[in-house]
């Protein structure tokens, strides 16, 4: 959820997306294009939304408003590893206020 109270739901296994409902509305919008399901879903004070995808061994960012569903790649290059920059099954996240993220990295114990 958001600071504004918008909700954020992956729809990303059946729809290959992140959609937003908007506080005190009915209305659905699609937020982020994904290739995958988010296993963890993260929106820092930067408002910036990061989503963990599990089996594509990646987290992916997206800056909220900027005008574009594509996101970029914040962590792990597609392969599982357990070299420092490479991610196995990523799922829970967590980005603090000095944009350090902390990603659960289920597959590698770490």
């Amino acid at each position: 959820m958001s600071i504004t109270g918008d909700i954020y739901i992956d729809n990303g296994y059946s729809y290959g997306r992140v959609d937003k409902y908007i506080f005190n509305t009915s209305n659905r919008v699609t937020v982020m294009n994904v290739n995958g399901s988010c296993y963890g879903l993260f929106i820092d004070i930067s408002d910036s939304l990061y989503c963990t995808l599990k089996t594509l061994h990646q987290v992916v960012k997206l800056l909220l408003n900027n005008g574009t569903t594509i996101p970029t790649i914040a962590a792990g290059n597609g392969s599982a590893g357990s070299l420092s920059n490479m991610l196995n099954s990523p799922q829970g996240i967590c980005v603090d206020s000095n944009l350090n993220l902390y990603i659960a990295d289920c597959a590698n114990n770490r």
